[in-house]
């Protein structure tokens, strides 16, 4: 059983026609709104379609709650990222640092986790933009200093 209401993200679109509500299994409930909506509303939303979000809540993906990796190794690039967790703040964000390979992760880890596995997903493609041709096969990488 899950704690009411479970954590959900509240996104503000200007493209949005009207109120939508979706399940993402990393993150759980997203309301889209075209415009503000009071804590109230939020409530309000959450409240009427919850029978749909319990139902989809098993289907979430957990994460370790309290804890996060200290590096990242990408061995298929030779690199290994060293990671710093601030806890305490109030909007969940990543900093990445491509010169001395390191992430700087911002708020608490259940939130965290989904937005490392999106930097992982696109960390592989921005190293493939670099000309790679004239690098050997054996080639490993160092960070900088």
């Amino acid at each position: 059983m899950h704690a009411w209401p479970p954590l959900y993200t509240v996104r503000i679109s200007s493209r949005a026609k009207r109120l939508l509500l979706r399940f993402h299994p990393e993150k759980g409930p997203e309301i889209i709104s075209p415009t503000r909506l009071s804590a109230r509303q939020v409530g309000d939303v959450l409240e009427h379609h919850r029978t749909w979000i319990e139902r989809h809540l098993p289907n979430l993906r957990t994460w370790p709650e309290d804890s996060l990796p200290e590096s990242i190794d990408l061995p298929a690039v030779g690199q290994r990222w060293g990671l710093t967790h601030v806890p305490d703040t109030p909007a969940s964000h990543l900093h990445a640092d491509a010169q001395r390979w390191h992430l700087t992760l911002h708020g608490s880890p259940p939130l965290l986790w989904p937005l490392l596995g999106r930097w992982l997903l696109i960390r592989p493609s921005s190293i493939c933009r670099q000309d790679c041709s004239s690098m050997p096969a054996s080639r490993v990488c160092t960070p900088p200093g």
